[in-house]
């Protein structure tokens, strides 16, 4: 009965470990090879994690560029034009452009964040933990 107990706790530790690489899409430790790749071919290598700019959004980016797309996502609302404009509801207050980090992103952001999402996305392939 111990060893059936000790199992199942090790076995709920492996998960809870999966389930936190999944959320921040990082494999740990060893070589980043085919066979470090097991949680899938958007896992990145460390330090990065997927940006989530969207729920499908897994370019790699590091920790700060993902909490201020999430802070950038929170605030998305605030700056759009309240009364449209050429874009419709998506219209951008002035001073802001499309954050475009995926096709059909509409948050506004400041050029510079677009900037930085276009130079994430660039460099994707080369933060993936899984080369093809």
């Amino acid at each position: 009965m111990k060893r059936f107990v000790a199992l199942f706790v090790l076995l709920g530790m492996a998960s809870s470990m999966v389930l936190a690489q999944e959320k921040t899409g990082t494999t740990t430790g060893g070589p980043l090879t085919v066979e470090n790749c097991k949680y899938g071919p958007d896992t990145c290598q460390k330090p990065y994690v997927w940006r989530e700019a969207s729920r499908k959004d897994h370019v790699c980016v590091t920790p700060q560029v993902r909490k201020q797309t999430a802070d950038q996502n929170a605030q998305a609302a605030s700056h759009k034009s309240p009364n449209g404009g050429a874009y419709g509801k998506d219209t951008c207050k002035q001073g802001y452009v499309w954050r475009e980090a995926f096709e059909g992103d509409h948050v506004c952001v400041a050029a510079q964040v677009r900037d930085q999402a276009a130079e994430d996305n660039k460099m994707a392939k080369s933060r993936k933990a899984c080369h093809k």
